[in-house]
């Protein structure tokens, strides 16, 4: 199962692939992030290689595809 924390991104991504994007709160949910790559991009010279809804869209994708061949 796909699990997306608060991530922020255009939600029709999601529809399109009839996801649901809010679901209740659980217990040990993360309730902010913080996630921040400047200092990988600073230090390492870091760059992803792949837009976040591009691998957000990609990953949807790639589980559909395993759903279709599991036959579920």
């Amino acid at each position: 199962m796909l699990v997306i924390v608060e991530a922020q991104f255009d939600s029709r991504l999601c529809k399109d692939f009839g996801m649901q994007v809010f679901t209740p709160e659980r217990a040990g949910d993360v309730r902010h992030s913080l996630a921040d790559i400047s200092r990988a991009e600073k230090h390492l010279g870091y760059r992803p290689k792949v837009a976040f809804e591009d691998g957000l869209s990609r990953t949807i994708e790639w589980y559909r595809s395993q759903e279709k061949a599991a036959g579920a």
